[in-house]
């Protein structure tokens, strides 16, 4: 059974005043949770273990004041933590002690149980979640009390090791083929009077398991060590003796030091008020600091248990008051503080986020905050060591990109704590910009070619182009899908005329923008052709003296009656081209004697 599991039960009147007390570096807070008030009846032992096969430990408990009472709870991970009371049809009439542990390796919890009537061990093995056949470990004798189930002979299986409360004798059976077959091995004391609880941790470090074991009449706690190796325990060696009643301990790093702290149980003989506490070992050699309270009048406490209930890394206090019918757990909230990075998120490139880890806590005071990246492409994290760092969220392709952040605070005993966030970082679609071209001018009647092949696609590509006409004459646009989009400007006559198209574009985002454009057209003859027609009417020339050189608009009566050129007729060049022959002939010709 692992060091986490190992159960420690404590007898009536401890008092550890042999024990010099230190000044302890650590300062544990616990805060209490009860699981069952009611419907227990002298609940006298707990333990924690995983029934479900859920990852997290369940609380067990035996009741002294009915037969065959085996309840659990269930770990349900929610805020009240343990749900009521499931009982245990238990094959037993009366078993003081029960223990959970694979006895035939098939990765399967069996269950082990002591009847204090006849003093029997019996093991059920683990039939798919129902309890097998009772398999008799060995007779022993009446008073026994206490189980643990350990490898004493560091064989790779689970061997069974029992004490009595009676007469404290201790014996160990071995499991001889790992498949539950076992023999008696040692009877390694029958010195204490009454043993009240056993259980086995490498108290000299040399790598074997020892037996650790609480004296019930002269309060002593005593240990054997296991000389070999194998299994073969030597005499006892009291560490300590309390005046009145029997007391027992369980080692466990409650502070997280990486040393082995003591904690236990004591009921006063005269008042029944019990008190729950913990020793630390101030210097990992086992010099203990002051005894710190974790819960007081508990009448009759009888039972405590260390396990890490709540998942978050550290020790918790499991406990049965037998007098009060009380179960209850106490929370460790001092030995690790508390790290929270906040809840992930998602947020647009290029905006600013903000983290908050104001969430962690530290019962010991200030936190030293730190705050690195960790994982996705790299930003600069502004003010790392406070609560609240920022950092503008980098520009990202489509697939977007995650961030991770880490938050470390350590507490004031240099004690560790890390949460972690990620931030997903989304691509924030870009609009395209359609570039319709620049205003112009052109003449009535040509070919006008509109070009926005300028236009930007923004986000991916442009997939589509649209151009059409919001103004003027209409006009019919050639291609009007594409980039480039044509069409012949209509004839004009006399004011000029003012046509305006507009372009938009659509990228592969889904986005569109548009942009308009005006085309101003000119007149093609560039002014009035409708000059003087002359009616050469003279019949023949009759004296005058005038020589036609004007241009005018209408008949000369004078002279000849020829055609006039008047810089105010506003012809056209190609009608002065046109008549420019016939004008040179006419002004070439011999003028006749007067």
């Amino acid at each position: 059974m692992p060091a986490r599991l190992r159960p420690i039960l404590v007898t009536l009147g401890l008092l550890l005043s042999s024990v010099p007390e230190l000044e302890a570096a650590h300062n544990l807070l616990f805060s209490e949770h009860p699981i069952a008030s009611s419907g227990m009846y002298f609940p006298e032992y707990v333990f924690a273990a995983d029934m479900d096969n859920d990852n997290d430990l369940d609380v067990l408990a035996t009741s002294l004041g009915l037969p065959n009472r085996l309840v659990w709870f269930e770990n349900t991970g929610g805020s009240d933590r343990f749900g009521s009371q499931q009982v245990i049809d238990a094959p037993w009439e009366y078993a003081p002690s029960v223990v959970r542990a694979d006895l035939n390796n098939d990765d399967e919890p069996d269950m082990l149980s002591i009847e204090y009537a006849d003093g029997t061990i019996a093991w059920y093995a683990n039939e798919g979640g129902t309890l097998g056949a009772r398999q008799e470990i060995g007779p022993v004798a009446a008073g026994y009390w206490s189980l643990f189930a350990e490898d004493l002979d560091n064989d790779g299986d689970l061997d069974v090791l029992a004490a009595s409360i009676d007469d404290g004798t201790i014996v160990w059976y071995a499991n001889t083929d790992g498949q539950g077959s076992f023999e008696f091995r040692q009877t390694i004391n029958t010195a204490a009077d009454g043993s009240w609880s056993v259980f086995v941790l490498d108290l000299d470090n040399d790598g074997d398991p020892d037996v650790l074991a609480a004296g019930y009449a002269d309060g002593s706690i005593a240990w054997h060590a296991n000389t070999d190796g194998k299994g073969a325990f030597g005499p006892r060696q009291v560490i300590y003796s309390a005046e009145d009643g029997a007391a027992s301990e369980f080692q466990v790093d409650l502070d997280n030091d990486g040393d082995l702290d003591v904690l236990a149980a004591s009921t006063a003989s005269d008042s029944g008020q019990g008190t729950i506490f913990w020793q630390e070992n101030t210097d990992g050699l086992g010099a203990l600091g002051r005894q710190q309270v974790i819960a007081t009048s508990l009448y009759g406490a009888c039972s405590v248990f260390a396990a890490d209930l709540d998942n978050d890394g550290d020790m918790d206090v499991l406990s049965a008051a037998l007098m009060e019918n009380k179960i209850a757990w106490y929370e460790n909230l001092y030995s690790r503080p508390v790290a929270k990075a906040g809840d992930d998120r998602t947020v647009q490139e290029g905006v600013k986020v903000t983290l908050d880890g104001s969430g962690s806590s530290d019962t010991s005071g200030a936190i030293p905050w730190s705050w690195v990246q960790t994982d996705g492409p790299d930003v600069t994290l502004r003010s790392p060591n406070t609560a609240r760092p920022y950092f503008n969220a980098p520009q990202v392709d489509a697939a977007g990109a995650k961030l991770t952040f880490t938050l470390t605070i350590t507490n004031s005993q240099g004690i560790t704590a890390s949460d972690s966030l990620d931030v997903t970082v989304t691509n924030q679609p870009k609009a395209p910009v359609a570039k319709a071209g620049d205003d112009r001018t052109v003449a009535g009647g040509t070919a006008v070619s509109l070009d926005g092949s300028a236009s930007e696609a923004g986000e991916g590509s442009i997939t589509a182009w649209a151009w059409a006409q919001s103004a003027g004459t209409p006009v019919t646009l050639i291609d009007a899908d594409k980039a480039t989009a044509s069409f012949t400007a209509p004839e004009v006559g006399g004011a000029d005329e003012t046509l305006s198209f507009t372009l938009t574009v659509t990228n592969s985002a889904g986005l569109s923008s548009s942009d308009s454009l005006t085309i101003t057209l000119q007149d093609s003859a560039g002014g009035d052709d409708s000059g003087g027609s002359g009616d050469d009417t003279g019949g023949g020339e009759t004296g005058g003296s005038s020589n036609v050189d004007s241009v005018g608009s209408g008949s000369s009566s004078g002279g000849g009656g020829g055609c006039a050129l008047s810089p105010s007729a506003g012809l056209g060049l190609d009608w002065l081209l046109l008549l420019a022959p016939a004008v040179l002939a006419r002004l070439r010709r011999p003028r006749r004697a007067s």
